[in-house]
């Protein structure tokens, strides 16, 4: 992993204390191996993408209110949100710091529905008929 848990935290404020980040983590670290490890990036530039993408997992699994009140007082925050890595800021800036457009890519893929498909294509000819 590039990544540490204390840089995943750092980009997430509400892990919360005690939270177990291990699964989020090493689904990023997945994705980085995966899409993003042959591109020559740095090491410290993968810990990056690698924290965000984390960070944007756990966020997945650990939905967040866009709105909160108390009282009279109320918060809230508001997001451009698309489907896969664009569901999250995290994702969202998971791409940005990916200057190659791979994950930009994967995400277009994944809103298209464009996954690979197999298919089997016949290049004989017709038997003659006796």
């Amino acid at each position: 992993m590039y990544a540490t848990e204390a840089q995943v935290r750092a980009v997430h404020k509400n892990v919360e204390v005690g939270d177990d980040i291990a699964i989020y983590m090493e689904t990023a670290n997945t994705v980085i191996e995966d899409h993003l490890g042959a591109l020559g990036y740095t090491e410290g530039k993968l810990a990056l993408i690698e924290a965000w993408l984390s960070a944007h997992f756990y966020a997945v699994s650990n939905k967040e209110t866009s709105m909160e009140t108390v009282g009279s007082a109320s918060e809230q925050f508001q997001y451009k949100l698309g489907v896969y890595l664009a569901n999250t800021m995290y994702g969202q800036q998971a791409m940005a710091l990916d200057s190659s457009g791979t994950l930009a890519r994967l995400n277009k893929r994944f809103e298209k529905g464009n996954t690979n498909k197999a298919s089997i294509a016949y290049l004989g000819s017709e038997r003659e008929s006796a």
